[in-house]
């Protein structure tokens, strides 16, 4: 829905492997610190290694999504969320680079990953 990418937890009933990164990554957001707190225990090397890994894959798949713009878009005029949220920045460059998107992104995936698991009971 996120990004026009299947990665087929709903037919098969398992966590996707790169899915369970949110999992590990989000863990730390549990301990419900002050957001300056949790900024500067991320930034200890090797602390939250499980989020960085979240960050990252969070990052490659919005390079994906930026980088298959045109082509998702020709396959039958289809949209997916980010499509809506990448028509704001038609004229940028590099609309990965945005702080604002990259949180978007982490946002949609969080919530498809809940919504999966819901689903999948």
């Amino acid at each position: 829905m996120a990004f026009g990418k299947d990665y087929g937890m709903l037919e098969s009933g398992q966590m996707h492997k790169k899915v369970q990164l949110l999992s590990d990554g989000m863990k730390p957001l549990g301990w419900l610190m002050p957001p300056w707190f949790f900024r500067m225990l991320i930034s200890i090397p090797g602390l939250a290694s499980d989020f960085a890994k979240f960050d990252r894959f969070c990052a490659d798949e919005l390079d994906w999504r930026v980088e298959h713009t045109g082509q998702i878009e020709k396959e039958g005029g289809r949209k997916d969320i980010m499509s809506w949220l990448l028509r704001a920045y038609q004229n940028v460059k590099k609309p990965q680079q945005d702080p604002l998107l990259r949180a978007d992104t982490k946002l949609i995936i969080v919530a498809g990953v809940r919504q999966c698991i819901k689903l999948m009971g």
